[in-house]
Parts: structure tokens; sequence; C-alpha cells
């Protein structure tokens, strides 16, 4: 049976299908590695040759869902309309067909509007930092909550602190760094620049996923995800644009001038210096102390001390491939490992692992197009970790439970 995508897409409590919808396209995520997160986006395009209209506003939700292999809907994007445009077009006999163009953002653009955190916060840990800049920028206001709603309708265990839309403490890591105080302000902070700052601190992810919500990614979560296995993505399946890969010298960093709170520290890979020459560069943070200023720019060289190969974004024709491979890739998220394998040798490997930073789809009722951005493996968990041990440490030194799979370092 040939497989069609059946695009479905619910704004506010309608739901539309079929020969309603246009197109449709989503984008979520980063374009690289060294990027921050932007706000999804998605544009949604609904035809009406009946002239009725659609109850549509700007400020509703929008949902989209899409067909797995065996029919069962999939969500890819949740978030909410920033603006719609209404058009029209003639066919033959002069019947005009109206056109709905809906353009939505996922709940990081919800955090970019808010102020938050005006008592600061303590010294904690990249992911604990997220969490309240999160759950604060998000949660609702006395303003915009529905005058009508009752307290019995909201649950017992929901306080007013905790009303908000897009944030599940679930998904947000616990971190790994910490990072410096926030006095109080009367202005307060920006709800995603905490965020963004504390991320970049702790080398995580803010990440959207596909239902709307805010997610966070610590330094651990890849590593984490590598070791769960990496969806194996065929070469043979990618779209006729191929691959093309390249590496430059300039992303090299063997020398890193990091700043944190109340100090700056410099690290340096003397074998990359000898190698490659001197590649300094520098990085703001709002880590605590020396100690977790050291730990990240150290982590940080180790993962940038040789020249990496860059793929450019792996495109696939979700129409094209297995059943399996398609339904995969429909649950792809950001950070997710994987594989792309039997590539040309002629290119100079047969296979190249990295991790996903951003994606996007291309959807109507007989088309299904997915790029996803990629980022080498080892910019996030490092190529080689042993040469980075101390030459006099012993093994009575560690913990007695610690696993390899676990020193980050050592």
């Amino acid at each position: 049976m040939t497989w069609l995508p059946d695009p479905q897409v619910t704004i506010g409590t309608a739901s539309y299908g079929g020969s309603l919808v246009s197109s449709v396209s989503v984008r979520r995520g980063r374009a690289d590695v060294d990027s921050s997160t932007s706000a999804g986006q998605c544009t949604v395009v609904l035809q009406d040759t009946a002239g009725a209209g659609f109850p549509i506003e700007v400020g509703q939700s929008l949902g989209i869902t899409v067909d797995d292999s065996g029919g069962s809907a999939v969500q890819v994007f949740g978030g909410q309309i920033e603006t719609l445009e209404l058009s029209s077009a003639t066919r033959g006999g002069g019947t005009p067909i109206y056109y709905w163009t809906a353009q939505a953002t996922g709940p990081i653009a919800r955090l970019n509007r808010r102020q938050a955190l005006f008592g600061g916060r303590p010294q904690e840990l990249d992911g604990a930092r997220v969490a309240a800049a999160i759950a604060a920028g998000l949660a609702q206001s006395w303003e915009e909550y529905d005058a009508t709603e009752a307290w019995s309708a909201v649950g017992s265990a929901v306080t007013w602190n905790t009303v908000d839309e897009g944030y599940d403490a679930a998904l947000i890591d616990p971190g790994l760094y910490s990072v410096a105080a926030l006095g109080s302000a009367d202005a307060g902070y920006g709800a995603l620049q905490v965020a963004q700052n504390a991320a970049t601190s702790g080398l995580g992810m803010l990440y959207e996923t596909a239902d709307g919500f805010i997610g966070y990614a610590d330094a651990d979560r890849r590593p984490a995800n590598a070791e769960a296995g990496y969806l194996q993505v065929p070469a043979s399946s990618l779209a006729a644009s191929g691959l093309r890969l390249q590496q430059r010298l300039d992303s090299v960093v063997n020398r890193l001038t990091l700043d944190y709170d109340g100090g700056s520290i410099t690290v340096s890979d003397l074998g990359s210096i000898q190698t490659y020459g001197l590649w300094q560069s520098s990085l703001t943070t709002q880590l605590a102390d020396v100690t977790a200023g050291s730990a990240v720019a150290s982590e940080f060289v180790v993962d940038r001390r040789d020249p990496r190969y860059e793929l450019d974004a792996i495109e696939v024709n979700l129409l094209s491939v297995g059943t399996a491979l398609r339904d995969s890739l429909l649950q792809t998220v950001e950070n997710d490992a994987l594989t792309v394998s039997g590539i040309p040798a002629g290119l100079g490997f047969t296979s190249f692992s990295g991790f996903v930073e951003g994606l996007t789809f291309s959807v109507n009722r007989s088309e299904a197009m997915m790029t996803l951005n990629v980022s080498d493996t080892a910019l996030s968990i490092g190529p080689d970790r042993w040469s980075y041990v101390t030459g006099t440490l012993t093994w009575a030194d560690l913990p007695p439970t610690l696993q390899w799979q676990d020193a980050r370092s050592l």
C-alpha cells in the first residue's frame, strides 16, 4: 500500500484535513551546534473552495500531525498562530479559491516576550536555572487567565505559580555545572535570555517538543542518546541532492578564554596548537566559579581541538524510504543520535555519526520531505577522552561505582 502523509491541522478546537490542507511546512531546532535555538515556525495553507471561510484568528493554538506508515497520527508541531493572511485566486470559469495562510510559532516565542525572576535566583545547576526561567516565563499572568474558569476545574495540585502552557518539568535535565546567582531586579530578567545563558554555560540545548513544550538537554543527554544507539540512515535513502561535506580549519579551537562569574580562565591544547597552529576563541558564560569554568572550558576545547567535518543538511523523501526508517524519522527530535551509512568511498569515509540540531518538514497530501541539520558527534561528546585523563591519576582516586561511560572529565 502506498503511504500518504495525510497532514491534519488542528486550530483551536477545529480540525482540517483532506483537500482543505494545501500545504504544511514546519521548522524546529537550530541551524548548527554553535547556534542558539530559536522559536519553531510553522506555515499552513488551507484552501476554501466554497467561500464559507474558517473560524481562524491569531492567538489560537495550532497543531500538526502526519500519519506514520501504519496510519497512526504523529504530531510534528505545536504552537500559536502569530499571523494570518487571506488571498484568492481565480480558476477556470471564474470561480475563486480562497487561501488562508496561518503562520505559527513554538513556545520559545512566548518565553521571549516575558520578564521573570524579579526576586532573583540562588547559585544552582544549569538545568535548575533553565527550569526556573521556563516555568516563570510561561506561567500565565492574572490578566491572561480565563475569567470564567472555575478553580475546581483546574485541579487541586495546581497552584497559581504552576498554571502555565508549554512547561513540563520532566523535559528538563538537571544539569551538570553551577551557574552564578541572580540578584533581585525591579524590571526582572528576560526569561529566554536567562534560559539561553544557562544552556550555553552548561553546554546544553533548549529545544521544543512536537507537542508544544520546551525542553532542556544538558551536557549528558547526547552521550546517553549515543549510548542508547544511533538511528541508521543509509546514504541511498537521501534525496537526489545527495551529500556534501567540508572540513574547515577555522572550526578548530585549541585555546579558549572563558568568562565566568568573577573572572576568566584560559585553556589550551598544546598538541592541537603544534599540529594546526593557534586558533583562539572566547566564551562568555554565567558559570559560578573557576571549578565550573575550568570544566566547561576543557570540555569545549576537547570537542573542538581537531578540524571537524561539516555535513550539509540531510534531506529525505519520506515517500521513498522503508516503513521502519520513515516511522523512526517522524519520531526524530533534536539531540537524537544518527549515522549516515554507505557514503560513497570517494568522499574519504563511508559513514558519518552525529546529532540532530534541527529539522524541517515540508508536507502536502501526496508529498513529504524531511530535512535534518546535523553536527559531528565529536562536537558534543569529544572524539577521545582517554588522553585527557591526568597521568598521575590512579583507579583508587575514583569512586568505586564510576563507569567509564559516565566519566565526562577526570
